[in-house]
């Protein structure tokens, strides 16, 4: 491979180059922050995700910059090209050989039993696997076909074109980043929904997963990321009931079920919280508990409650937008 060959195939594995190089940097909308080449915390380093821009980096401290492989020869090579090219031949062979699951066919039946604290190098694998949610994608087809908006680029939703079900179907898959809802750093789970070409769910048994032996309670995901939640937060239990809140109402968050609902904290900064209730005895019991927390601490809640019992938010607006 040439050195531009190279620095493409790095740009391709930006976020997971980065987790091996930079552990202790964070994540912030289409970026990897750090605070310098040498690890130190801050956000001075930063290295683009996403776009046209992905694997490009600039440390404002000194006005350096390059791509991932000058950033190898920066943090590995002592500014030594050579040596970071055969360095980073040396990792993309690794990453070759690595049993994982890759993009073309992530299989589900390599989970090994045992509980975890936080997300799994397995699933860890299947979230940088994931693509954006971009028009015309078999992702954005299925919501705009279930009256969803479509979630914010920057937001833990995304999509994978052919994720194995334990069922054995490849397909397809909206693929959401659960993380801990103080910290969202610290990721717990993926909630995975596999979709066929035509707007629908996949035909298979049970088409919504979490992964199995991770921990779902105090979870959300983050359909907008939390530098757009100001003094006003719309939650929901279901991904695409959210989307659909998101229609009238942003930012919007999916809390998972009636139990992360029910014990949805107070969060600081946050006057109004807006909920789109479920309308069963769960849901209904939930939005009680979290609505008494919320005007126990001074803030606003409002309620979102579609009339027919059974249905939630999502269920109305198909009705509606298919009437």
């Amino acid at each position: 491979m040439s050195a531009a060959e190279i620095a493409r195939a790095l740009a391709d594995r930006t976020e997971v180059l980065l987790r091996e190089l930079f552990p202790s940097g964070r994540r912030q909308g289409r970026e990897w922050c750090i605070g310098s080449i040498a690890g130190e915390p801050g956000q001075s380093l930063r290295i683009s995700l996403a776009g046209k821009h992905r694997g490009r980096w600039h440390e404002f401290a000194d006005g350096t910059g390059g791509d991932m492989l000058d950033l190898i020869a920066a943090v590995n090579c002592r500014d030594d090209l050579r040596q970071a090219i055969d360095w980073a031949r040396s990792w993309l062979g690794r990453e070759r050989e690595d049993p994982s699951p890759k993009p073309a066919h992530t299989d589900l039946s390599a989970v090994r039993p045992g509980r975890y604290e936080t997300l799994s190098p397995f699933g860890r694998q299947i979230w940088m696997s994931c693509r954006p949610i971009d028009p015309k994608t078999p992702a954005s087809r299925y919501l705009s076909a279930r009256g969803c908006a479509l979630p914010h680029p920057d937001g833990d939703l995304r999509w994978h074109p052919a994720l194995k079900h334990p069922s054995g179907h490849v397909g397809p898959a909206l693929v959401a980043l659960v993380t801990d809802i103080r910290d969202p750093e610290r990721w717990l789970t993926l909630h995975r929904t596999w979709i066929g070409t035509d707007g629908r769910k996949a035909d298979v048994e049970t088409p919504r997963l979490l992964l199995a032996g991770h921990p779902k309670a105090g979870g959300v995901i983050r359909l907008c990321p939390d530098d757009w939640v100001t003094a006003g937060l719309g939650i929901a239990e279901g991904i695409e009931t959210a989307l659909t809140l998101a229609r009238g109402f942003t930012p919007a968050w999916s809390v998972i079920d009636a139990a992360n609902l029910a014990a949805f904290p107070v969060l600081a900064g946050i006057e109004a919280l807006t909920v789109a209730v479920d309308h069963d005895t769960a849901g209904l019991k939930a939005f009680k508990t979290v609505a008494e927390r919320w005007h126990d601490a001074g803030r606003e809640v409002r309620k979102v409650l579609v009339p027919k019992p059974g249905d939630d938010l999502n269920d109305w607006a198909r009705s509606v937008d298919h009437a």
